[in-house]
């Protein structure tokens, strides 16, 4: 994955709609019911939802107007600082969207003023549809977007006959050294070699260890000693790494890993952040779920950022495995977006999800946050 320079308002507006799935800022909204907004309340594939980003008391009323034609009326008025909980406004984007327009007027930091804002549509849809086609196998879907990534992803069968014990055997001794099964998919690895990059990767089977085994032998740390694993970590979080095996390897910017604990969430422990966005209490999954999560060589001493879906809950292994995709071809090319483009997914089952912020009164900016950095391990 490569690491982004963002400007500042686009982390704090995409960092807002991070934030806003699990209702971490107070927002009062009005869905003022357009031509479709009636129809299409629930954010989902082929929709986006608005999440405007304003100071407490800022309002924002307009018409979306998606290739010349009003879809719906926003009518937000923030009761507290930070994005919405929720969308402001669901209206239909369908993949043929050629240009979103915004025309309105908005209240910021007590100053009143019109605009009239549009933007071209730059649809990822393209290249994430293979990914999110859940008709199909999980790598069967990677081996998809292979095919429309211009770089980035690659995917080859492992020859069983070079390897010196089968992938089944292998598996066998990785779950007597975690003491509990694996998650189903993560055995796709042992017939599977899945690269992202810029010499980052999927683990296969013959590679996987735990992360404490990772730091010692692979990045040159040591267990004991002025500046051992022993001093670095609290005793917590050391226990987590012990028992911990590394599932994807991320080596373009220090060393990053995304790994699974089978004892799952610790009672009252948060997501984990280092980029101080909000920061919640993450809620226990079912029995024998485990937990994802990613971790940072530069951050080593800070608690590990923990994959949670909206609800705050363990992702599953298939989310947890398809986010690797999702920070690293879909950040980046979202990341790409030229002045006076909307980047916007219409295969994204999730919707997209559009962080509304203002530069001034009449200045909107808009930017798609589904796949913020924030949420990465960069």
């Amino acid at each position: 994955m490569v690491q982004k320079k963002v400007p500042q308002w686009r982390q704090r507006a995409l960092a807002a709609v991070v934030a806003m799935a699990a209702g971490l800022h107070g927002g009062q909204a009005a869905l003022a019911a357009g031509p479709e907004a009636a129809a299409v309340a629930v954010l989902q594939a082929g929709k986006a939802g608005i999440y405007p980003d304003l100071a407490a008391g800022d309002r924002v009323v307009a018409d979306v107007i998606v290739d010349g034609k009003v879809v719906g009326k926003l009518d937000h008025q923030a009761a507290a600082a930070g994005g919405s909980a929720s969308p402001a406004l669901v209206f239909a984007l369908p993949p043929t969207t050629k240009r979103v327009r915004l025309r309105g007027q908005a209240t910021v930091k007590g100053q009143s003023a019109p605009f009239d804002r549009s933007w071209k549509v730059r649809d990822l849809g393209r290249l994430s549809a293979p990914l999110y086609d859940t008709r199909k196998p999980w790598i069967e879907r990677i081996r998809g977007l292979s095919t429309v990534a211009e770089e980035g992803v690659s995917v080859e069968r492992i020859d069983a006959k070079a390897l010196k014990k089968p992938a089944s055997a292998l598996f066998a001794d990785i779950e007597k050294s975690l003491g509990a099964p694996l998650p189903p998919l993560v055995r796709v690895l042992g017939d599977w070699s899945v690269d992202t990059g810029h010499s980052s990767g999927f683990v296969t089977a013959a590679g996987m260890v735990k992360v404490t085994d990772m730091l010692v032998n692979e990045r040159n740390h040591e267990l004991k000693g002025p500046r051992g694993l022993d001093r670095l970590l609290d005793t917590g979080l050391r226990a987590r790494y012990d028992r911990s095996l590394v599932v994807y390897q991320d080596m373009n910017s220090g060393m990053g890993a995304l790994a699974w604990d089978p004892a799952g969430i610790v009672p009252g422990e948060k997501r984990g952040t280092w980029k101080g966005d909000s920061n919640p209490v993450a809620q226990p999954g079912p029995a024998g779920q485990g937990v994802w999560f990613w971790m940072s060589e530069k951050n080593l001493d800070q608690s590990p950022r923990l994959l949670l879906g909206d609800d705050l809950r363990p992702m599953t292994a298939e989310a947890a495995m398809t986010h690797v995709f999702e920070c690293s071809v879909l950040s980046d090319e979202s990341s790409r977006a030229e002045a006076g483009e909307l980047m916007v997914d219409t295969a994204t089952p999730k919707g997209s999800r559009l962080a509304l912020d203002f530069e001034g009164p009449g200045q909107p900016r808009l930017a798609l946050g589904n796949y913020d950095y924030h949420d990465c391990l960069y």
